[in-house]
């Protein structure tokens, strides 16, 4: 019986490696709102959006964990803070943000008007 659990071991392929992204952005996003990030990684499913962390001057914080090596597009986007599904987002410009990294990583973003 070991051997044969050894044989299933070697096939099991080896973890992907992931980076720490933080991201940054300053946004006045009006009361009752917040920063947003959707992603390629979930289709843009608004439910799954990730809500940023407000510090003082407006200053939206964003930090998760992606696959090394992996393209991921995404982009900012207001909503209503407890819930982005309620009502419509706002959306920053095109074009789509890009991250594509091999090692963690930290960007400060401007809205994209």
């Amino acid at each position: 019986a070991m051997y044969y659990q050894e044989l299933i071991n070697s096939y099991v392929p080896a973890p992907t490696s992931t980076v720490t992204i933080t991201l940054s952005a300053i946004k006045d996003v009006g009361l009752g709102n917040a920063l947003y990030i959707l992603s390629s990684i979930n289709d843009w499913d608004v439910s799954q959006a990730l809500r940023g962390t407000w510090t003082e001057g407006n200053v939206w914080v964003f930090e998760f964990v992606i696959q090394a090596n992996t393209e991921v597009q995404y982009k900012l986007a207001i909503g209503n803070y407890d819930d982005p599904t309620q009502g419509s987002l706002t959306w920053e410009a095109n074009p789509n943000r890009i991250l594509n990294e091999s090692t963690d990583a930290s960007y400060d973003l401007t809205w994209q008007d």
